[in-house]
C-alpha cells in the first residue's frame, strides 16, 4: 500500500457532542485532524487538483457531520472517515481524529480524543 499522505489538521468546529445532557446544551469547540492516504504522485507530476483529492471537500464534510448532534465522537468520526472515504476512489485510507478539550469529567484532563480509520 502507497503511504503517501495528505493531512489536514485544526480543523475547529463549534458543535453540540457529549454523553450527558449539558454538553450537547451547551456545545464546544472541537478540533479535528483528518489524514488522507492516497497516491500522490500523478498529482505531483501534473500540477492538477483533478488528480488529488481537494481538501476543501473534508472541511465542508466535517462542518456538515459535526452539525448533527451526537453522543459519542466515535460515532461522529466514523460517520466523517465514511463520507470521506465514498468521496472518492482516489482515497486509499482515511484517519479521522476529534479532539474534545477540557470535557466535563470529575478529573481535570487536558483534552479527550478519538481516532478512527476507514
Amino acid at each position: 500500500m502507497n503511504t503517501d499522505r495528505i493531512g489536514i489538521e485544526g480543523i475547529k468546529i463549534f458543535a453540540h457532542h457529549g454523553y450527558f445532557e449539558m454538553e450537547q446544551k451547551l456545545g464546544k469547540e472541537f478540533t479535528i485532524d483528518v489524514y488522507l492516504t492516497l497516491e500522490l504522485k500523478e498529482s505531483g507530476e501534473s500540477d492538477k487538483i483533478r488528480d488529488t483529492f481537494n481538501y476543501m471537500h473534508v472541511i465542508s464534510i466535517c462542518e456538515r457531520e459535526m452539525a448533527i448532534t451526537s453522543k459519542l465522537l466515535e460515532h461522529v468520526a466514523h460517520r466523517i472517515a465514511i463520507a470521506i472515504k465514498e468521496k472518492s476512489n482516489l482515497l486509499h485510507a482515511v484517519t479521522v481524529r476529534i479532539s474534545k478539550p477540557q470535557p466535563l469529567l470529575p478529573i481535570q484532563i487536558n483534552r479527550f480524543f478519538v481516532e478512527v480509520n476507514v
